[in-house]
């Protein structure tokens, strides 16, 4: 009997993802994010909990900036500091070749001016990540 060589199966890059929350605030939106990170994690995915929500730290308080999985947080919430923390984010989401999940809280008009002005999808896409999700709760 002989030994048959099989081909090695072709390993696939793990697929990214990025979840980004936009809409009104106190809709469970943190919460859901935080447990989209909890899934990741659980499923030995890398993945950085991004929170920029000026009202509500959440998923800094869960997903502390100085763990493996955090994000320090935006000096302030100005859209320009904003706009800043966002590219500095998705910089470390792709050096670490991490899904990313954002929460830039809801209602207020800085999530809603980035996410016009951003164009995380079309960046995403040329950066190699799987999809994006923008998550509207209302």
């Amino acid at each position: 009997m002989t030994d048959k060589l099989t081909a090695q199966p072709k390993q696939e890059l793990p697929r990214r993802r990025a979840v980004w929350r936009i809409g009104r605030g106190r809709s469970g939106g943190s919460l859901g994010l935080a447990t989209f990170v909890h899934w990741a994690i659980k499923e030995g995915r890398p993945v950085l909990a991004a929170d920029g929500d000026p009202n509500n730290p959440m998923l800094s308080k869960l997903y502390l900036p100085e763990g493996p999985n955090g994000i320090k947080r935006p000096a302030n919430n100005e859209l320009e500091q904003s706009k800043l923390w966002l590219a500095n984010t998705l910089a470390q989401a792709l050096e670490h070749s991490a899904s990313l999940v954002i929460d830039l809280g809801g209602g207020d008009r800085v999530s809603e001016e980035l996410a016009a002005e951003s164009n995380l999808a079309d960046f995403l896409k040329g950066s190699r990540h799987e999809s994006v999700l923008y998550v509207r709760l209302e």
